[in-house]
């Protein structure tokens, strides 16, 4: 008949290394890196990244303003006069007129 496969949820645990590599857990925002353990108990570690995007932010306080770059003001000096394109053309200088 059919089959559904519903989404993977995976736990998600925050940890530290000490020197001999070993992961020791620690609360929320104090890790280095990130555990992930799937329903199966398969588990993978990544780093932990230095930026919050402010799309995972949940509970957590909003970052400082310092986080994101503001777009650069727009200023408006006087305007500058370019060259034109010719509109009247003249006649090109003959040698024997000029001399």
């Amino acid at each position: 008949m059919g089959c559904c496969m519903s989404a993977e949820e995976a736990k998600i645990y925050e940890v530290v290394l000490d020197h001999n590599g070993v992961a020791r857990r620690v609360p929320t925002g104090q890790g280095t890196h990130l555990i992930y353990e799937s329903q199966f108990k398969e588990t993978r570690m990544e780093q932990k990244s230095d930026y919050i995007l402010p799309s995972t932010l949940s509970s957590l306080p909003r970052p400082p303003d310092t986080v994101y770059q503001k777009a650069p003001k727009m200023t408006w000096g006087p305007r500058r006069v370019g060259v034109s394109p010719v509109t009247d053309e003249k006649e090109p200088l003959d040698e024997k007129n000029n001399g």
